[in-house]
């Protein structure tokens, strides 16, 4: 895999991994939750089980689900499952993430996905997600996807690897059909302010302590020069 934004995943060979995740029928009006839930009373009335095809068995899916909000505008809230060590090749992992989207029902039992990003060998691809509104304005939700910021290049052919820097956060753009990688931070942590600034576009927080308005242009590939955090001289 070269480097560059995560790409949309192409693995072949998946063994399943079950993520659980238990809803109140993605919106419709349900009965109130009992004091214990069992999880083997899920039966597609009173919940879901979101299946995850990835290459490995122990591939981290589910460490990481987010709700986040309405990714093709469709009118249904989505989600989205990271597997940090999903795919791969060999003992190189690539983390990627699924989004299942929500529908009026009636739902399986078992809801099957397949990945739809993939990061870079060793990146922790999807470790952190989290839903941050509509920060460009469109209509459809975005997010944010989280890694380590450095990746694993390889090439066999040209016995070349070395480690990289790559952006510890992506920016994720909702769309009706589909969804991309168009912007990207050297920081981590960002969450979802909303419309800060009351101008119609919803804001992120992003480390140390800054806020970036949304707009219709959406993010640029965003560094944050260092600021101070001393305190001002006393008069």
């Amino acid at each position: 895999m070269a480097a560059g934004h995560p790409t949309l995943a192409s693995a072949t060979h998946r063994a399943p991994i079950r993520s659980w995740c238990v809803t109140a029928n993605w919106g419709a009006k349900m009965p109130a939750f009992p004091a214990v839930f069992e999880l083997s009373s899920l039966d597609g009335s009173n919940g879901t089980r979101l299946i995850v095809w990835t290459t490995y068995d122990n591939g981290g899916s589910g460490s990481t689900i987010a709700g986040v909000g309405d990714l093709n505008g469709d009118g249904f809230d989505d989600l989205a499952i990271g597997s940090p060590r999903g795919e791969g090749w060999s003992q190189y992992d690539i983390g990627t993430v699924t989004d299942f989207l929500g529908s009026a029902g009636p739902f399986p039992l078992f809801q099957y996905s397949t990945p739809g990003l993939a990061g870079r060998y060793q990146e922790d691809f999807g470790r952190r997600i989290e839903g941050l509104g509509d920060i460009n304005g469109d209509g459809f939700a975005d997010l944010v996807v989280e890694g380590s910021g450095s990746f694993y290049y390889i090439d066999v052919a040209a016995g070349d690897y070395h480690w990289e820097s790559s952006p510890r956060s992506y920016i994720v753009f909702g769309h009706e059909t589909y969804w991309a990688v168009e912007a990207s931070s050297s920081f981590a942590g960002f969450s979802a302010a909303g419309d800060v600034n009351g101008d119609g576009f919803d804001d992120v927080v992003v480390a140390p302590a800054v806020v970036l308005f949304g707009s219709a242009d959406g993010f640029p590939t965003i560094s944050i020069p260092p600021t101070s955090t001393r305190r001002p001289a006393s008069c």
